[in-house]
């Protein structure tokens, strides 16, 4: 993400793995499925749609975008 100033953000989630599911997930395709269809958001690792949902809600409001 970027900040006010357009600096580079960096945000680290423990329990992520490179895919930032959770790891605990990841390593198992039938928990992947099944976490998929029953509650999508317990996919991802803690806090990150809460990032994602705050940098586009940024952007909405004429933050960091770019034409």
């Amino acid at each position: 993400m970027l900040d006010a100033g357009g600096a580079l953000t960096v945000t680290s989630y423990p329990d992520a793995a490179h895919s930032l599911l959770k790891q605990s997930i990841e390593q198992s395709d039938l928990k992947i499925t099944f976490t998929a269809l029953f509650s999508p958001r317990s996919l991802f690792a803690d806090g990150f749609l809460d990032s994602q949902r705050r940098f586009l809600g940024e952007l909405g409001r004429g933050g960091h975008a770019s034409p």
